[in-house]
């Protein structure tokens, strides 16, 4: 599980998990959360082990859901998130993406899934993606 402690405003530490399976709906979804992410060194490891999450299911048998929020991307991390794209595309059956919120994040996310062939439903909360995840 790829974690980090981070320090909050009030002085206290808190341990963020950044790759993780969850259930929903008695469907087992690997959670990848990239929020506010803003390096290279900050998304390596979470792709390093969201890597291990995804094939551990199998080809064509992981179901993603992707957070964003607050991430800004240089050409070294787009160059990343491209190449685990194109890694993961035979595990992942249905992902979703959360927190494309800002005119560069959609300018990246359009950069990343055209040239990896790969789109994902897009949704402006964790708990719409979950629902899209968990049906049909």
């Amino acid at each position: 599980m790829q974690s980090r402690l981070c320090l909050d405003n009030g002085g206290h530490y808190t341990i963020i998990i950044r790759v993780e399976n969850i259930n929903h709906k008695g469907i087992d979804i690997v959670r990848i959360d990239f929020t506010g992410c803003t390096n290279l060194e900050g998304i390596l490891p979470i792709i390093e082990e969201a890597k291990k999450k995804v094939t551990a299911k199998g080809q064509n048998g992981a179901v993603t859901l992707t957070l964003l929020s607050g991430m800004r991307f240089n050409s070294s991390m787009l160059s990343a998130v491209k190449e685990y794209m194109a890694f993961n595309r035979p595990y992942v059956k249905k992902g979703a993406v959360v927190g494309i919120d800002s005119a560069l994040m959609k300018v990246a996310y359009t950069t990343t899934t055209s040239s990896s062939d790969r789109s994902f439903n897009v949704f402006d909360s964790e708990s719409d993606a979950l629902e899209y995840l968990t049906t049909g």
